[in-house]
């Protein structure tokens, strides 16, 4: 979960240490699979998940297997604190995480 302001919703989206290409590759294909899910299961299909270069988290920056922070939602909006409580939706996001890592394993 990320902390935005209130009225900012969010979708999910992914973060890599700019340095290393094998964490990028993975964070473009979760997000690849999220926005296919996303145009699935969501009315109107609208995503804005992105992937994001990040050198200033001590755990991208300090992990030796390729590492990926995924932000769910932004804690502060309600509507994403409503959508992220339930428990469908945390076991859809599981299952689309799930796909993506075996995708980027193929």
């Amino acid at each position: 979960m990320d902390s935005r302001s209130i009225n900012h919703r969010q979708d999910v989206f992914f973060c890599h240490y700019p340095t290393s290409k094998a964490s990028q590759q993975l964070a473009e294909t979760l997000q690849q699979t999220f926005a296919k899910k996303y145009r699935q299961y969501r009315a109107g299909g609208h995503y804005e998940g992105e992937v994001d270069p990040r050198d200033n988290l001590f755990v991208l920056k300090n992990t030796l297997p390729k590492t990926v922070l995924i932000e769910l939602a932004n804690i502060q909006n309600k509507s994403d604190h409503r959508r992220i409580l339930q428990p469908a939706n945390r076991q859809a996001l599981a299952n689309w995480m799930l796909e993506g890592l075996t995708n980027a394993a193929k």
